[in-house]
């Protein structure tokens, strides 16, 4: 309770913000620091802008906070002021909107509207080497995101190196969809008839079964545009 006071009193007592200080720079100030003075210190972080559009570790840098990413999950670390512990945080985290902030403070550490959709109730956070650390679940699987926030600066997806992927950490169905898309490319690398070609010819066969009385000797059976695939 004593710190919360006296954090409030810090804050109040800090100079007046210049028109360009972001939240982050105005609670560093109110604990005696100068901002950029411990960034540096943390380590693989601060060597990219995000305004180079460049994805480090697949996520980039802002004012705020450093990213990195997953196709399951974002990695959010904030730089805290000194001293700052878990009890004087203020964290909410949405299904929409995240806001983290010092208790009692009028501004927040980061706050925004997600630029993609979450699990918030899979959301967890915890403090690390001076910094606030958001762990958040995707909604969608197989998703590289452009930015954490609507209205920061984006990266460049395509610059993106793809983690490998282990067949067994795939969600049921899109593992399902990945087997036969693997098989229909396997297929057609050998002239072989793909999945699709199997059930049209199935369902072809089971018509003409259902309808004997029927010519049906000028059927080609080409399907959906490859190679003839024999009724027999």
């Amino acid at each position: 309770m004593l710190e919360d006071v006296e954090w409030e009193v810090r804050l109040r007592q800090s100079p007046a913000p210049a028109p360009g200080d972001s939240a982050e720079v105005r609670l560093m100030r109110a604990a005696g620091q100068e901002p950029g003075e411990k960034a540096a210190q943390r380590k693989g972080k601060g060597g990219k802008k995000a305004e180079e559009q460049a994805p480090v570790d697949n996520g980039g840098t802002t004012e705020r906070y450093t990213w990195t990413q997953t196709l399951r999950e974002v990695v959010v670390e904030v730089l805290l002021p000194e001293g700052t512990s878990a009890k004087m945080l203020d964290v909410k985290i949405g299904p929409r909107t995240l806001d983290a902030r010092i208790k009692g403070a009028e501004v927040a550490l980061v706050d925004g509207e997600w630029d993609d959709e979450i699990y918030a109730d899979e959301c967890t956070w915890h403090l690390e080497d001076g910094y606030l650390v958001l762990t958040v679940t995707k909604k969608g699987d197989m998703v590289w995101w452009k930015r954490v926030l609507k209205g920061d600066a984006a990266i460049d997806i395509k610059q993106i190196q793809p983690e490998t992927s282990n067949m067994d950490d795939l969600a049921p169905d899109l593992r399902q969809t990945v087997e036969k898309m693997m098989h229909d490319q396997r297929q057609k690398a050998q002239g072989l008839p793909t999945s699709q070609e199997r059930e049209q010819k199935e369902r072809l066969k089971k018509f003409m079964e259902m309808h004997p009385e029927m010519d049906f000797s000028r059927v080609t059976g080409q399907m959906g545009g490859g190679a003839p695939v024999p009724f027999g």
